[in-house]
């Protein structure tokens, strides 16, 4: 059975990523042969267009954006990290008081480990989407990009 599931799963992931690859693969015959042969990631073995063109023409990259011109931006996206950090906090101390507790829910003894432990995978995916905003992208994208993707951001500020 397990090596069923392991199978499936490989299968499944080669599904998901087969698109992307033969993308990647498709702009390196495009552009690297012929007469646009002269980008820098057409030297590379392992083609991936995607850094290349964030860090030529948008200029993302890590702590290319930390600059004084931006300090408005981050002023504006200041807000957003302070809300994650409270959010964060508030887990932290939620989880840590009701952890030898149990929880009832329609009848049914649920381990509070369990939920924890889920919970606790959603909330380390906010830390480093946060993260990531806040040294690789533009932080004009990263509120868009927080709010966006991480489901326990809005859940823990709507309760």
């Amino acid at each position: 059975l397990l090596v069923v599931n392991l199978v499936c799963m490989a299968v499944q992931v080669g599904v998901s990523v087969a698109p992307f690859f033969c993308f990647q693969n498709h702009l390196s015959e495009l552009y690297c042969s012929g007469e646009y042969n002269g980008s820098s990631w057409c030297d590379k073995d392992f083609r991936i267009s995607y850094g290349y063109i964030q860090s030529k023409y948008w200029g993302v990259g890590l702590f290319k954006y930390w600059q004084l011109k931006q300090l408005p931006n981050f002023l504006l996206a200041a807000p957003l990290f302070l809300v994650v950090g409270v959010v964060m906090v508030t887990w932290c101390r939620s989880a840590i008081s009701s952890s030898n507790k149990a929880v009832f829910s329609r009848n049914i003894l649920l381990d509070l480990s369990s939920i924890i432990n889920f919970q606790l995978a959603g909330y380390i995916h906010l830390v480093l989407l946060t993260l990531l905003g806040l040294v690789a992208m533009h932080v004009q994208v990263v509120t868009r990009f927080l709010v966006l993707t991480a489901p326990f951001f809005l859940c823990t500020v709507f309760s």
